[in-house]
């Protein structure tokens, strides 16, 4: 089980970029204050709105609740193994949500919110749907035949999941279930002050909700059967690059059902981070994406993963790329998000083709190949 850090000061310069984007962050917070949690045995059953029926995982301490539903706007080597490709993208999409309760492990005190026994995380999660590519998302749309590999969004810190919504959708509309929690502690959408002392927790919240969207008895009904059994990726950005960077790299918190990891504008958590030991040689593969320009995370952070990394890696810079537009807002999204479809098509489903460009991928639309082995 792991446990909270010490208060850490934030890092600096983030906070004049995360005012400008709190009005459109979804005000839940109210919400989940509200929950209340029932242990059964090992098992827990999470309070719901009136008319849900609760669903309980039985004997695995976790449970999780359907959320209400919520308006929504529209070269290198490939692996040896190697799966069927689903249908060809870009997909129409549907969103769903609800919030998981992680009863094994505890959560630190909050703002007026005191330290919890248990770990509470929303998720929200996109899927492919049958339908134009150009549609608008619709909640709750019954899924697309696939199945499709999952991938998990993690988020950076004191923002929501919900600020990215541009990206995570691109990154679902290429054949891909894409689950993005909201952390307990890094998020905006609960109540008090966002913290980075609970970032060496979040790799277990990404194992805690990996266990949630693979189990038949906790995964969302509409997402039953149609979940691919293959590896997970997991792509995250800024302190979502770090932990997408420990659960598949820190030995305090490997998780081995994760095929392949994208951080970006990511680095090893520095002080907020003394667990464990970087990189594992049972490492994935890893994609570090990272703006020279960025201010908040220095280019050279990314320089730093790469070379302790001892497994198959890219390191891709965006010259003149800063913290946050490249990766939601820019012009260069579209080929981040291209590079990592091929990324994960490579070394997850084993796609030669995609294989075949990473490297045009790496050096197009903004991006440039800085090193790849």
């Amino acid at each position: 089980m792991m446990t909270a850090m010490g208060a850490t000061a934030s890092r600096p310069g983030r906070q004049a970029r995360r005012s400008s984007r709190r009005r459109r962050r979804l005000l839940v917070g109210s919400v989940l204050v509200a929950l209340v949690a029932v242990a059964v045995g090992v098992g827990v059953v999470v309070a719901r709105d009136p008319g849900t029926p609760t669903v309980a995982a039985d004997g695995t301490g976790r449970g999780v609740r359907p959320g209400s539903p919520v308006t929504t706007p529209a070269s290198t080597a490939p692996p040896t193994t190697t799966t069927t490709v689903p249908p060809g993208p870009p997909f129409a999409l549907g969103v769903t949500r609800l919030t998981v309760e992680d009863s094994t492990r505890g959560t630190m005190a909050r703002g007026p919110t005191p330290a919890l026994r248990t770990r509470t995380i929303p998720l929200t999660i996109y899927y492919p749907v049958t339908g134009r590519a150009d549609a608008p998302v619709v909640e709750n749309a019954p899924a697309a035949p696939g199945p499709f590999p999952l991938m998990i969004f993690a988020h950076g810190y004191s923002i929501t999941a919900a600020d990215y919504e541009p990206l995570i959708r691109d990154l679902a509309a290429g054949g891909w279930v894409v689950a993005a929690p909201d952390f307990p502690i890094a998020s905006l959408v609960f109540p008090g002050p966002a913290s980075q002392a609970d970032l060496p927790n979040q790799p277990g919240d990404v194992s805690f909700v990996i266990d949630v969207m693979t189990n038949p008895a906790t995964v969302p009904p509409l997402l039953q059967g149609r979940i691919a059994p293959v590896k997970v990726a997991i792509a995250g950005h800024s302190d979502g690059g770090v932990t997408a960077a420990a659960v598949t790299g820190n030995s305090c918190c490997i998780d081995p059902r994760i095929g392949a990891a994208a951080s970006y504008a990511g680095d090893q958590g520095g002080s907020l981070f003394r667990i464990g030991q970087w990189f594992q040689p049972s490492a994935p593969p890893q994609l570090f994406i990272h703006g020279t320009a960025d201010r908040d995370v220095p280019y050279s952070y990314s320089e730093k993963l790469y070379a302790d990394t001892v497994v198959t890696r890219m390191l891709v810079s965006i010259p003149g790329g800063v913290h946050w537009d490249p990766f939601v807002s820019g012009p260069e999204r579209a080929a981040v998000v291209r590079l990592t479809h091929d990324f994960f098509r490579a070394y997850i489903l084993g796609d030669p083709a995609a294989a075949a460009r990473l490297t045009t991928d790496a050096n197009d639309g903004g991006l440039r190949l800085e090193r790849s082995q």
